[in-house]
């Protein structure tokens, strides 16, 4: 990790004396340090094989107790419950919604007559 950014870095450090510029060395430095800091990550943040097997047992466990409950909620006719509330909040909302864009549509007609009125 480290002899790779000081590789690349020690290359632009060299191209000094090609192009007499001080920005391809900070590029190649950036460039080096950027991928000194992914395999940093790669290291210290990817898990170990022996934790996926864990996981994958948690996540199975996970699915399996979500499907359980969801077949209680259908043998229970829960959900049918859930799904009527659902559908009388909905109505309700498209109700809201109308009310409102009469209200703006009935203000914007309000505000139409009075500025179309002979005003002298």
């Amino acid at each position: 990790m480290i002899i790779g950014s000081t590789t690349v870095g020690a290359m632009c450090l060299i191209a000094i004396d090609l192009h007499n510029s001080l920005a391809v060395p900070f590029l190649g430095s950036g460039i080096g340090a950027a991928c000194a800091a992914v395999l940093l990550y790669h290291f210290l943040y990817c898990p170990s094989d022996a934790h996926l097997v864990d996981r994958l047992v948690n996540a199975e466990i996970t699915s399996r107790v979500a499907d359980t409950r969801l077949r209680n909620l259908q043998a229970t006719d829960g959900l049918a419950d859930i799904e009527q509330q659902l559908r009388k909040l909905f109505e309700e909302r498209r109700q809201l919604l109308q009310q409102v864009r009469d209200e703006i549509a009935s203000g914007m007609q309000r505000r139409t007559a009075l500025l179309q009125r002979n005003w002298q």
